[in-house]
């Protein structure tokens, strides 16, 4: 049997809002729209290997505005996140695991969004982007910056606060704790699984570090 016969697309690839926010990188109303669809196809018990499907367009239709976008895409890390999203969605068994993914997805090419849209012309800060973002569930210090890219501590903290009016360390803590916003409402690790796959110290340090970024302890935003 064809894998696409009978197969009924995913809706919200033709919604213009939906196409829009992509744009923006809105990814928090991107995330309730999501929802909504997944409560929908909750309700209609969407088959799973459709699901598969839809989740393989959707990594075409991202990747292809992503390049797009900055018309500089770094082709082997797309390449490799691709191909790592596409294995994921095949081993995928059920609804639930697809929908958990699809949020992830999402998350991960939000995050390139942001890199390339950060991207200058200044060649040492695109190397520190590019250090940050590649190591993002890693543990990353002023130090680890210093001696992975053979730059002295006060240039990188120079060179980065002239041109992101923000600190080093708080851009990596504020890009940490989306990724850990992710992670709480799409898996079931514990904050202190996420706290030690992000790279702080302990879950105290993760919890203190997500309410004064968020406002909220990372307990009461993984149950809103």
């Amino acid at each position: 049997m064809n894998m696409m016969e009978g197969f009924i697309t995913d809706y919200s690839i033709f919604i213009p809002e939906f196409d829009a926010l992509l744009d923006m990188n809105n990814i928090e109303e991107i995330n309730r729209l999501i929802e909504n669809k997944h409560k929908y196809e909750q309700e209609v018990e969407k088959n799973v290997e459709d699901k598969k499907i839809d989740l393989f367009i959707w990594q075409g239709i991202l990747v292809r505005k992503i390049s797009q976008a900055k018309n500089m895409v770094m082709n082997t890390i797309m390449h490799e996140t691709y191909n790592k999203f596409y294995q994921r969605i095949k081993a995928c068994r059920n609804l639930k695991e697809l929908q958990a993914l699809e949020k992830e997805i999402f998350s991960v090419y939000s995050d390139f969004v942001i890199y390339y849209s950060e991207v200058t012309d200044n060649y040492t800060l695109n190397r520190i982007l590019k250090h940050i973002h590649m190591n993002i569930e890693s543990y990353i210090s002023l130090q680890t910056i210093s001696e992975e890219l053979n730059l002295s501590k006060p240039y990188i903290s120079l060179v980065f606060k002239e041109h992101m009016s923000i600190t080093v360390m708080d851009y990596i803590t504020n890009l940490k704790i989306n990724r850990a916003k992710t992670l709480l409402t799409t898996t079931t690790q514990s904050i202190m699984e996420i706290s030690q796959i992000l790279g702080f110290h302990d879950s105290s340090h993760f919890g203190k570090a997500f309410k004064k970024v968020t406002g909220v302890t990372p307990r009461e935003y993984r149950n809103r």
